[in-house]
């Protein structure tokens, strides 16, 4: 009977390893001037083949692909959200892309 129940304690605690879904991803640019391009790639740790994924990414535009992309044409900065679901898991990532004011070119010159 204790063989059993050890055995039992074992199969309880190896199925407590599993990994743990931790929503990620790594934007190839932080920031720049409009129009922005951005490439996201997703560093999601802990989720099976089965996993589905939602990006918001803060332009109005959402993807349900593993990476995805946007272009940003105003001078803000956007929050882009990551939300990845595995079975009765969940997880989300916000992170920030800013678009900056367009440089102003300003110079003289006296000959």
């Amino acid at each position: 009977m204790r063989k059993i129940f050890l055995l039992l304690y074992l199969l309880l605690s190896i199925s407590s390893l599993e990994a743990q879904l931790k929503a990620d991803f790594t934007p190839d640019k932080a920031g720049g001037c409009s129009p922005f391009s951005v490439s996201f790639t997703n560093t999601t740790t802990g989720a099976s083949a089965s996993a589905t994924y939602e990006w918001n990414l803060g332009n109005g535009n959402t993807s349900v692909f593993k990476n995805a992309g946007a272009v940003y044409h105003e001078e803000k900065t956007y929050t882009v959200t990551l939300t990845v679901k595995d079975g009765a898991q969940s997880s989300t990532q916000t992170k920030t892309i800013t678009v900056y004011k367009k440089p102003v070119v300003a110079f003289s010159f006296t000959p």
